[in-house]
């Protein structure tokens, strides 16, 4: 039976198992987009209380409810994703249907470009469903997909943008680019990392000169293109809403307001977390970026929004959106380190003359140090030495890559393909054991097994 099981699987069409695991997992979200309802959705939308917002959507609807009405608001950031929101609200109300379903649709149709990604990049559908599954059962990228905030339609677009440049697609890879530069401020490092690969694997010539030459053209094309795209949507939203006179005015104020959320550390400072102390003397603590993917010293959970009961004595979480670290995230190490040696290597390599076009193993190698330098290790001078206001949940456009990254290296060989299937199955269990929503038998059932509900 077991075998008959194993034979069948080998079978099947890779491509067709990931169409039906994204709509599995848009089928997850949807059962639970509702959830948590407002107490009193009428209230919510005259005074914005008894809303039951999750995380940052007590930012954004209010934000996009201004923007329904003709005013403009959260100007900090890009407005796409607010308009993906300002569509959902026009299509099924301003509801929490309405507020979180482009959340939904783009964070799943995120999960089934990553299998497509991967799957260019490792050289089998089979290695890219894993990276997909790890993706998308990773409890944070889950939880915000779930939710009405801006970060799941950046990654979509990052990830596509990735996927169409790797197919040599550069138009419609510059497109994508300019169009997750208008979901959220910090998809600028994600579109970073892929301007920086494309330089470096474009740095081809007979000497430094032609080679610098070669790749600055090619990644400048690039960066023309998102940009025009990106300037584009900000001259729309500035002029539909008079809110600033161009769109470099508004990328002024962008850059300005962003670098000025700073914190002191006036309570103290680890190498892990620093003590915020706000004026009135209450403090804050800020999880600074080693505490992400270090096991031992990882962050507490960041309860997005959690409700407890107690009956009996016993207490427990029907409702609890976390952001919190998962296994996949305590590999980074070993996978950063590994490809971030190999990624300069091939860096160095392309940079001095010494390598040919870069090959198909060696551009995932390139991407991934480049997509880990520009989307994680860049916190660190930001969070250490400038003290700007970081969160762990910036750590969800690190891991679509990073789970292509930890795939490869367990890809090969008996020992590694055993851890895999654990990582996979571990995976599965922490996403079962934190699912933000969860029924009555879901509750006896980690009680059952001991753990937590």
């Amino acid at each position: 039976m077991a075998r008959r099981a194993i034979d069948l699987l080998r079978s099947a069409d890779p491509h067709l198992i990931a169409i039906a695991m994204t709509l599995f997992f848009l089928v997850l979200h949807l059962t639970i987009i509702g959830t948590p309802w407002p107490e009193d959705l009428e209230a919510c939308k005259v005074t914005k209380e008894k809303c039951a917002f999750v995380f940052d959507e007590a930012h954004y609807v209010p934000a996009v409810r201004e923007m329904i009405a003709g005013r403009p608001a959260n100007n900090e950031h890009p407005p796409l994703s607010k308009w993906l929101m300002m569509l959902g609200i026009s299509l099924l109300g301003d509801n929490p249907y309405g507020w979180r379903i482009s959340s939904v649709v783009t964070g799943t149709l995120s999960v089934y470009v990553l299998y497509r990604l991967a799957t260019l990049l490792l050289g089998s559908g089979w290695a890219g469903l894993a990276a997909a599954f790890l993706y998308a059962a990773d409890v944070t990228s889950f939880n915000l997909s779930s939710i009405a905030v801006l970060d799941p339609p950046a990654n979509l677009f990052l990830l596509l943008s990735a996927y169409l440049l790797l197919r040599e697609k550069r138009l419609l890879a510059g497109i994508a680019m300019g169009l997750a530069l208008l979901t959220k401020a910090s998809a600028v490092f994600g579109v970073g990392a892929l301007l920086l690969f494309e330089l470096l694997r474009s740095a081809r010539g007979s000497d430094w000169a032609e080679r610098l030459y070669n790749g600055v053209v090619r990644s400048y094309v690039l960066l023309i293109v998102g940009a025009a795209v990106m300037l584009s949507g900000l001259a729309v939203y500035d002029a539909a809403y008079n809110a600033f006179p161009n769109p470099f005015a508004h990328l002024d104020f962008i850059l300005s307001y962003h670098s000025s959320l700073t914190f002191n550390c006036l309570g103290g400072m680890t190498p892990f977390a620093c003590i915020h102390v706000n004026q009135d003397g209450s403090s804050v603590t800020v999880d600074l970026p080693l505490s992400w993917t270090l096991p031992g010293v990882t962050f507490q959970p960041m309860g997005f929004y959690v409700v407890t009961v107690s009956v009996d004595g016993s207490s427990y979480r029907p409702i609890a959106y976390y952001g919190m670290a998962a296994p996949l995230w305590w590999t980074s190490w070993v996978v950063m380190v590994y490809f971030l040696i190999r990624g300069i290597a091939v860096a160095w390599r392309q940079l001095s003359g010494l390598g040919e076009a870069v090959s198909t193993e060696h551009r995932l190698d390139l991407l991934l140090a480049c997509w880990f330098v520009m989307n994680y290790l860049v916190y660190f001078p930001l969070a250490y030495l400038l003290h700007r206001w970081v969160y762990p949940f910036y750590f969800f456009q690190v891991v679509p890559l990073l789970a292509i990254g930890a795939v490869r290296l367990l890809l090969h060989g008996w020992f590694e393909r055993k851890v895999l299937y654990l990582l996979l199955a571990v995976t599965a269990f922490w996403f079962f054991a934190y699912y933000p929503v969860k029924s009555d038998l879901h509750i006896q059932l980690l009680r059952s097994l001991g753990l937590p509900a």
